[in-house]
């Protein structure tokens, strides 16, 4: 029996889906247990801060900022990790989730869509906050893991760009999802290649460039209740 396609949701983690980047939010509470030092998420919040001040970020430059930010697994179990994720969860869920795009979620779910996280975060703390939400599930970067424990290199690529917008395409073959009826949501021009691989995208808090594109080619616009 051949599966009818149906429309599937994908939303971008960080800062659509929550407010700020998931990892920092990890890193700043392995911090407040006193696992890493203050000066520690300061270097990373200021190094962050700076690649997003500027107008024009090179691909090169986001990726040694998340490799960067991947290195603070290193030689951490995965289980410590999975349930640091639960926590994470908890606080992200209680006061960093755009209740925004949350609704929007919610109303995918009512209409019978299937719902994925598709981000270049962990998968390990996409999956654990997708559970907690409802969705159908997650897709994130993966990092490699040896007898249990966090290396510090990743797993592959990173999801992001044109990654990620294929993950989606490989996704929609398995599950017969039917992309020219789907739904992507996000703030980045990183995942315009996501976004234009739906039929109806929506841009989140975008920035003035991504704006511009999505009012060039009619797409929607999700920005912050007045």
């Amino acid at each position: 029996m051949i599966n009818e396609p149906k429309p599937v949701a994908f939303f971008n983690l960080d800062n659509t889906v929550i407010q700020g980047t998931s990892l920092v939010h990890f890193i700043q509470s392995l911090t407040e247990c006193g696992q890493l030092s203050w000066r520690n998420i300061s270097s990373f919040k200021l190094k962050g801060s700076r690649l997003r001040g500027k107008k024009s970020k090179s691909e090169l430059a986001i990726e040694q900022q998340i490799h960067r930010a991947f290195k603070f697994l290193q030689g951490s179990h995965q289980s410590q990790f999975l349930e640091e994720c639960e926590a994470l969860a908890n606080k992200l869920l209680n006061f960093k989730i755009n209740p925004q795009v949350l609704s929007k979620i919610h109303d995918h779910q009512r209409n019978g869509h299937d719902t994925w996280l598709l981000t270049d975060a962990p998968i390990e703390i996409a999956t654990t906050l997708a559970q907690r939400i409802g969705m159908t599930g997650a897709l994130g970067t993966k990092s490699e893991i040896l007898e249990g424990t966090y290396s510090g290199r990743l797993d592959g690529e990173l999801l992001k760009g044109s990654h990620k917008a294929q993950a989606a395409k490989d996704l929609a073959s398995i599950r017969s999802y039917d992309l020219t009826q789907s739904f992507a949501y996000s703030d980045s021009l990183n995942d315009l290649p996501l976004l234009a691989s739906v039929g109806t995208p929506y841009v989140v808090n975008p920035n003035s460039e991504l704006a511009r594109i999505a009012r060039k080619n009619a797409w929607h616009e999700l920005l912050p209740a007045a």
